[in-house]
């Protein structure tokens, strides 16, 4: 007689691998799908952090840019007369 369920016959235990319970036969073609879905979610979520991490770093040089810039203006302007300052 074969087994009614693919981890184990009383569908009352989990799966040691997943720590998920045990799947009728019938839909082990369903937890297949759902296990490729969760890997892809992962693998977006792994994307997007990276994303993320980038264009705060991106973020963050022009920031640092835009502060030197600012610290050569106020020299700049320390080091002029008054009326000759440009400011950008």
């Amino acid at each position: 007689m074969p087994a009614k369920y693919i981890i184990d016959a009383n569908h009352k235990q989990f799966d040691e691998k997943t720590g998920l319970p045990a799947y009728p036969r019938s839909t082990s073609g369903t937890e297949v799908k759902l296990r490729r879905v969760q890997k892809s979610l992962q693998a977006t979520l792994s994307r997007t952090e990276a994303a993320l991490d980038r264009a705060l770093n991106e973020f963050a040089d022009a920031l640092d840019a835009e502060g030197r810039k600012e610290a050569a203006q106020a020299r700049l302007d320390n080091l002029t007369n008054k009326r000759n300052q440009r400011r950008i």
